[in-house]
């Protein structure tokens, strides 16, 4: 097993070489770690999605970030969103954990108050991971959500505050039936 220093040295020289490597050798360095890479790494993958790089690149590092599969991403991930609450590129993030398909419900809190809080893009994909956290969630779970939306829907501004709305009645038509109603369609 690695040590903890190894791990950090690791790190601190894959970070560095994203920092002055161009656009073009960062696509290629996601594609050779695709299947290879470590956990390390994400952080500082998610964190181009921050910085001034070109939207071709943002997207390269969108479709890396989807197809990590491993649930203890979901750590690092919430951090970054965190880190980088009211950034610009948010709502690049906050898709790729819907997309990713991995468990966030554990910090459904969070989506809720990007969904009453954030810009309107990073809303509706806050609005994406809220649905796909429903999923076994208990009838006393869904009851708690559903409270938390009523209580912040009060402090949601212009769209989001439909949002909201929108998230109460999927979350109650979750609750009824199990499934999702076609909510997507009001939206």
């Amino acid at each position: 097993m690695e040590s903890n220093s190894s791990i950090n040295a690791k790190k601190e020289a894959f970070e560095q070489g994203l920092r002055v490597a161009s656009d073009e050798v960062i696509v290629s360095t996601l594609v050779e770690i695709r299947d290879s890479g470590e956990e390390y790494m994400v952080e500082a993958i998610i964190n181009l999605l921050f910085s001034k790089r070109t939207d071709r690149l943002k997207g390269e590092v969108m479709n890396f970030l989807v197809d990590i599969k491993s649930q203890s991403a979901v750590a690092v991930f919430v951090s970054a969103i965190r880190n980088n609450y009211g950034a610009e590129d948010l709502h690049r993030l906050v898709s790729v954990c819907w997309q990713s398909r991995l468990d966030f419900s554990a910090d459904i809190e969070l989506f809720i108050d990007l969904l009453c809080n954030a810009d309107e893009q990073t809303s509706i994909e806050a609005f994406s991971v809220i649905e796909n956290s429903l999923d076994g969630a208990t009838s006393d779970r869904l009851s708690q959500i559903t409270a938390l939306l009523r209580k912040e829907q009060a402090h949601a501004c212009g769209l989001n505050q439909s949002l909201v709305e929108q998230a109460i009645l999927s979350v109650e038509g979750f609750g009824q039936d199990g499934s999702i109603d076609n909510i997507n369609e009001t939206l």
